[in-house]
Parts: C-alpha cells; sequence; structure tokens
C-alpha cells in the first residue's frame, strides 16, 4: 500500500495554549492502509472532509480540546487553517500522541505550499525487517530519497535487537539450568 502526504512542521494554537505539530495532509483510506489509524480512533471518527482534522490523544490533552472544537494551525511561513477536530487516536507512541494532526490532503498542501503536491509517499511492506531493502529498490529505481523505518528509528531497532538478545540469553540460562538440575 502506498499513501502521498504533503508534510511538515507547523503550531497548533487553542486560546493561549501552542504546540509543535506535524501536519500530515493525507488521503483517510490510503493512509489507513499504511498506518492503521481508523482502529486507533478513541474518540469521534476517523473523517477527514473540507476544514477538519484528527489529532493524537496527547495533543488534545495538552491544548484542551476534544471532538468539535475548534484548532488554528500555522505555518512557520504565516500560512494558516482553522479546523474542526473530528477525531481523537491514540498510537500507543507518545510524540506520535503529542505531534501529528492529520488533514485533507488538499488542506495540507494549501498550508505547506505544496499545491497539487505531495513531499512524501508512505509505503507499506509486507515483511518489516525487509524495509530497508525496500527503500534501496525504490531509490536506485525512482532516484529519489527513500527511507526506511528502520533506518528512521535506529535507536528503536537497536533496543528492539538488544532485548531479543537478552531474552534469548535469559532463556539460554533458564534451559541450562533446567538441563543440569539446579532449577
Amino acid at each position: 500500500a502506498t499513501s502521498p502526504a504533503a508534510t511538515g512542521d507547523a503550531f497548533a494554537t487553542q486560546g493561549a495554549a501552542n504546540r509543535p505539530v506535524v501536519v500530515f495532509g493525507i488521503e483517510p483510506e490510503r493512509f489507513d492502509r499504511v498506518i492503521a489509524v481508523r482502529d486507533k480512533i478513541t474518540r469521534g471518527s476517523y473523517r477527514l472532509d473540507g476544514a477538519e482534522a484528527v489529532i493524537g490523544s496527547e495533543l488534545a490533552d495538552d491544548l484542551g480540546v476534544d471532538v468539535g472544537d475548534r484548532l488554528r494551525i500555522t505555518t512557520p511561513r504565516g500560512n494558516e487553517s482553522l479546523l474542526t477536530i473530528r477525531g481523537v487516536f491514540d498510537l500507543g507512541n507518545q510524540q506520535v500522541n503529542q505531534r501529528w494532526v492529520l488533514v485533507p490532503l488538499r488542506t495540507g498542501q494549501a498550508l505547506l505550499e505544496l499545491p497539487g503536491g505531495a513531499n512524501v509517499v508512505y509505503v507499506s511492506v509486507r515483511e518489516i525487517f525487509a524495509a530497508d531493502r525496500v527503500a534501496a529498490r525504490i531509490a536506485d529505481a525512482t532516484g529519489l530519497e527513500a527511507e526506511s523505518w528502520m533506518a528512521a528509528n535506529q535507536q528503536l531497532l537497536i533496543g528492539l535487537r538488544s532485548q531479543s538478545s537478552s531474552s534469548y540469553t535469559i532463556q539460554f540460562f533458564v534451559f541450562l539450568a533446567v538441563a543440569i538440575g539446579i532449577a
């Protein structure tokens, strides 16, 4: 699955509260095939029409907003949009829940000055640990920059591999203890 997006930094404002965010101008159905947001909606709905937004749960809490409230998005270049919050999601990641604002693709294009364009294409792969190879093939075939989730999240990957190694070491010692009659 693939999903084009107009993505960039902005600020979300509600009253005196102001938070840095990342705007994702998306086509909701396509984006959901790559990142399953619809199943992670905790309040409201996964609907993006016109001047609507779906935001992370921690951003909603930080700004004191909920479904039906209005939220002002302003880019560093001064482009603004007043959006109605249609849904709140929890993707299980604090940074994502604090910073992501999903808007219709056309709204993202207008805010980020990308008329009719996209600056990112998200791709879903069948084998998650093949992402580096797939990114390399895409870069070779298109001449464009292609970054896998593995490259973008090296610290997470190191942690997962370390956790896996620790688990195998612990399992080995438990097996060894049972085998020699200690446990």
